[in-house]
């Protein structure tokens, strides 16, 4: 019974990483999505710009040209070094802004799902 219990324990770890609780501010101006639970104990955070800098495009167009049309941007290093940061303590911190929403070329369920995408790839738990 308690290799069942440990099991089920991991399961739901595992599924809560994935789980993404958005947020609207500023009648929407503002999507913030928040993976970590509980109260931060630690005030150091490593924040980065989404395009151009954790992913580019897979068409080599300079905007996505939908939720799909993504790659990580050097994978190997960007993925490596934001687990460097998690393992030292650093909350990681995604910070975009999507004007093509404003424009309506952008939707903003496509861009969550996109951003929910890459944080899956990269298996690492994110403030966006």
């Amino acid at each position: 019974m308690d290799l069942l219990r440990w099991i089920y324990t991991k399961l739901n770890q595992i599924e809560s990483l994935y789980k993404m609780n958005w947020t609207r501010y500023n009648n929407g101006a503002l999507l913030v999505a928040n993976m970590y639970n509980g109260v931060f104990t630690n005030p150091r955070i490593a924040a980065f710009d989404l395009d151009g800098t954790l992913i580019t495009t897979k068409s080599g167009k300079r905007f996505c040209k939908d939720s799909s049309d993504w790659k990580l941007f050097h994978p190997e290093f960007v993925r490596e070094h934001l687990t460097e940061l998690k393992e030292n303590g650093y909350i990681l911190t995604i910070i975009s802004n999507q004007k093509g929403i404003s424009k309506g070329k952008v939707v903003v369920k496509e861009l969550q799902e996109k951003i929910h995408a890459i944080i899956q790839e990269l298996n690492l738990p994110f403030i966006v």
